[in-house]
């Protein structure tokens, strides 16, 4: 991997015949106790799977077995891999997102990275929402939009603001009004302010992402001048990684 790109696998989360234990197999302990305090069995296959991916994602770039890749909780919750022995951070940064049927995941060196996507659907309490989420000049850009178009034009919006709140590793932290993100029609992703820190927009840099029909999806990550390289796996998580990391675009 070039330090100036930032490489994105876009997967489903449709294991096939994949028995879920062996995909259980390669996740940690603690992974295991959050899939299984999941109430319903598709969001605990959908999780399994989804980190399952992301560990033979990592696997692959450090030459390990996936249980192997040293996932750690950082500052603000935000998984990292574990630092060298030496002390220094690991240079190696990732990100990963899942909604409905789909998972993508997302690796840079040595830049902070954050990636999001949601499935465009009807979303419930749509207005009360962009109330809370949006910041006003946020809110006036949704206005312009109607029916069919609010929703998705909120899941854009939404999308744009969790890749910048997961890069920065925010977490539950910061409140999302505080965070303005370009989202017009036609528009350019762009990070527009960060409440109370001026300057950030200069720091991050704000990608759309495209995931696939039905889907809407965007990556942040720290300075400016990378390009994403996009990966998409025709097949499952029990696919061999090798093969899901060539053929970038």
């Amino acid at each position: 991997m070039a330090p100036d790109e930032v490489r994105v696998w876009v997967a489903p989360l449709d294991v096939g015949d994949c028995p879920l234990g062996e995909l259980e197999a390669d996740l940690s302990t603690e992974e295991r106790e959050r899939a299984s305090r999941l109430r319903f069995e598709r969001d605990r296959h959908r999780f399994v799977a989804a980190h399952a991916f992301l560990r033979r994602v990592l696997a692959h770039s450090l030459g390990c077995a996936a249980p192997a890749v040293p996932i750690v909780r950082g500052a603000g919750g935000k998984p990292e891999l574990a630092s060298t022995r030496s002390g220094s951070r690991a240079t190696l940064r990732f990100n990963l997102a899942h909604s409905g049927e789909l998972v993508v995941c997302a690796t840079a060196l040595e830049r902070e990275v954050g990636i999001d996507v949601e499935r465009v659907r009807p979303v419930r309490g749509l207005d009360g929402l962009a109330r809370r989420v949006l910041s006003e000049r946020e809110q006036a850009a949704f206005r312009a939009r109607s029916g069919g178009q609010a929703d998705e034009a909120f899941l854009t919006a939404w999308t744009r603001k969790e890749a910048v709140l997961k890069a920065r590793g925010d977490g539950l932290g910061r409140e999302p009004a505080s965070v303005e993100v370009a989202f017009g029609p036609g528009e350019p992703a762009r990070l527009l302010a960060v409440a109370g820190e001026p300057g950030a927009e200069l720091r991050w840099t704000l990608q759309a992402l495209d995931a696939g029909p039905g889907h809407v999806a965007a990556v942040a990550a720290e300075g400016d001048g990378w390009l994403v390289r996009r990966r998409f796996c025709a097949g499952a998580p029990d696919v061999p990684v090798v093969a899901a990391v060539s053929g970038f675009s």
